[in-house]
């Protein structure tokens, strides 16, 4: 009697293996795609805080505020509300200093909305009034 697997058999586990391996490499990029999702959701929340800290820490500055203002990027590196260069996590570049962060009045409150240009048209606050 001969020992050992048939061709038939040894195909099976290869092509078994192989459909275990493309279920876990799929999963695993997508793990990972979503996971630089959440990274850079978590950057904009990083610096939508620190633009709410220097809206809390200028307060004389945000009362004035009658509908839109925006700040920048770089205007809060300027102001020491963010330490370091941002990069993006999908592509790796540094996010840009000209980042616009637009802080809109709403009655009483104030929203923060991150835009890559000021589309919005809000006025620049902050800059050259410190």
């Amino acid at each position: 009697m001969k020992r050992g697997f048939t061709l038939i058999e040894l195909l099976a586990v290869i092509v078994l293996i192989a459909l275990i391996s493309l279920l876990t490499v799929t999963t695993v990029s997508k793990q990972y795609k979503d996971g630089k999702a959440e990274i850079a959701d978590q950057q904009m929340t990083i610096i939508k805080l620190a633009a709410q800290m220097w809206a809390s820490e200028n307060k004389n500055i945000i009362s004035k505020i009658d509908s839109c203002s925006s700040i920048t990027l770089g205007f809060l590196k300027e102001q020491g509300y963010i330490d370091n260069d941002i990069k993006n996590p999908a592509t790796n570049e540094k996010i840009k200093d000209s980042l616009y962060i637009n802080i809109k009045k709403n009655n009483s409150s104030y929203s923060y909305e991150i835009e890559g240009k000021n589309t919005t048209q809000c006025d620049a606050l902050g800059i050259g009034e410190i």
